[in-house]
């Protein structure tokens, strides 16, 4: 049989071939925007587009380098979709407008999440560079072993200077801490999204609050810590087995994120943990059989405390009053606190002071207060910052010193100025009013020099800087504007708390000089 070929002339080839690098837009083709690369298709429809890869107002990727993930996956939600009021309340009006949708618009956005392609998790490696895949597809546990990865890269990413300095030398490093109780994927997927609005937070030098680059993050955010809560009021019930059940390590990783954010339910989830604590038996006895648990222990009791040093005592945490300065003692020196590396021997200095504030509620007489508050400062100026031990490890060299000064002077301030005028005499006033003046000049020059050694140490002496801006207020404006700089410098690495301080130490500095709970007048949760 012979086979019949043709072979098509010139002028075939010049009709034929330019026809094939032609968009057809019968066949479903589109053209792409280069500069935001998102189908016009998915932007007509108003489309979670998989092949998107800046999300609205995000810019290009390179500026970011590799502080977070430059290639965000939308995990089954779309990208204007926004959080429940309850999650943030700085949204523009225009996106609380819109995220009301219509009910068509909810029936196609749930459609969506079943349907669309998506990522395993809302974040994005270069070791998890795959395109997208179909959410069918995605093995169980993936998101929450995606998270614990990015998790990793980014406290490697943002928290190196722990290795450059002596506090990396810690039993505890509280800036990484993973808690080793096996958490649930809900907290674990929690943790690290918290973390990847920290950083987008710091890009974009805002505090953590949802942005048109954020949002889709806050949603899935508010899902999560919506579960946990249903699993922890579940779990409660059971009161026999709340230790093995992880109740209290549960509390204390959404206290932190709810804290770190500003979200509702901080302080509330830190009540219920001591008060749940008080009944489980003695704290030291528990933390020294779980690791986990000894470390959500000691950061809980440790927040406890603080609180009520910045809040007034109308406003205190009662619970923290159930456990003795023995216990509180004890828990305190289950290891350092990074975050708050203040020498034991400070630290039931400031045991006493609460209980001084109390005597000065209950109505002590002034000559009483005035004799017990010189001995609490003569044991404070006892205090020898050069000799300086625990039986943890701590800080070296002259970070261990200036750090032990630093706390020194600051809990001589706190002790001078903790007493309402309206409770003392004149002979008190007068006698604190000296005191709180000479700290105040070694206080702000000894966090001068810290900054000077090493800038990052200004987010281990958070509590310190507080107590220096209520004496600020009866300094210069330069003493103030120096504490103000250096809360601004250290806002993405504590989220939420440096902002609030600042707008409660200015609006304090505005009525001019006050009482500590002038200054204070409130309730203040305060999560090193």
């Amino acid at each position: 049989m012979r086979l019949l070929l043709r072979i098509p002339a010139p002028s075939e080839h010049l009709l034929i071939w330019p026809s094939y690098n032609k968009p057809d837009r019968a066949q479903g083709c589109v053209k792409c925007n280069e500069q935001r690369p998102k189908c016009a298709s998915c932007t007509k429809r108003n489309m979670a587009c998989h092949y998107e890869l800046n999300p609205p107002d995000m810019g290009p990727p390179t500026d970011y380098g590799h502080l977070f993930p430059v290639k965000p996956h939308n995990e089954g939600m779309w990208l204007d979709t926004f959080p429940h009021r309850q999650v943030g309340g700085d949204l523009d009006e225009r996106f609380l407008n819109e995220s009301n949708g219509t009910g068509r618009y909810q029936q196609k956005r749930e459609a969506m999440e079943l349907a669309t392609y998506a990522s395993a998790g809302p974040w994005y490696t270069e070791f998890f560079s795959a395109g997208p895949v179909p959410v069918w597809l995605i093995p169980e546990g993936w998101a929450a072993f995606e998270a614990v990865h990015f998790w990793r890269q980014g406290n490697t990413v943002v928290h190196r200077d722990l290795v450059d300095t002596d506090l990396a030398d810690s039993t505890h490093r509280a800036l990484c801490r993973t808690e080793p109780y096996s958490p649930s994927n809900d907290i674990i997927i929690a943790n690290s999204l918290c973390m990847r609005l920290s950083h987008i937070a710091g890009v974009e030098n805002i505090t953590p609050k949802p942005t048109p680059s954020s949002v889709h993050l806050w949603v899935r955010l508010g899902q999560l810590l919506n579960t946990s809560v249903k699993t922890l009021s579940r779990q409660i019930t059971d009161v026999e087995n709340v230790v093995e059940n992880k109740v209290l390590q549960r509390i204390c990783d959404m206290t932190g994120i709810e804290e770190y954010l500003n979200l509702a339910g901080g302080r509330a989830h830190l009540r219920g943990f001591l008060a749940i604590l008080r009944l489980c038996g003695i704290p030291i006895d528990l933390a020294k059989k779980q690791t986990g648990l000894g470390n959500a222990i000691h950061c809980m009791t440790l927040c406890g405390v603080l609180s009520n040093t910045v809040s007034s005592y109308e406003a205190r945490l009662d619970e923290i009053s159930a456990f003795s300065d023995t216990e509180l003692m004890d828990m305190y020196c289950f290891t350092l606190e990074n975050n708050f590396p203040c020498p034991s021997y400070l630290w039931a200095q400031i045991l006493k002071i609460s209980t001084l504030r109390t005597m000065a509620a209950t109505g002590s007489s002034a000559t009483s207060l005035l004799q017990h508050a010189q001995r609490i400062y003569e044991q404070v100026e006892i205090f020898s910052p050069e000799n300086w031990k625990e039986s943890y490890s701590i800080p070296k060299g002259r970070v261990a010193l200036l750090l032990s000064r630093i706390f020194k002077a600051a809990v001589g301030i706190y002790c001078c100025a903790c007493l309402p005028p309206s409770v003392v005499g004149e002979d008190f006033a007068a006698w604190s009013s000296d005191q709180v003046a000479a700290q105040r000049t070694t206080l702000l020059r000894l966090l001068g020099e810290a900054v000077e050694l090493d800038r990052e140490l200004n987010a281990r002496i958070l509590w310190p800087i507080a107590v220096a801006g209520y004496a600020a207020s009866k300094g210069t404006y330069s003493e103030r504007a120096l504490v103000a700089r250096l809360l601004a410098d250290m806002q993405h690495e504590f989220g939420c708390l440096p902002p609030r301080l600042v707008a409660r130490l200015q609006s304090f500095w505005m009525l001019g000089p006050g009482s500590w709970d002038d200054c204070w007048n409130g309730p203040f949760t305060f999560l090193p």
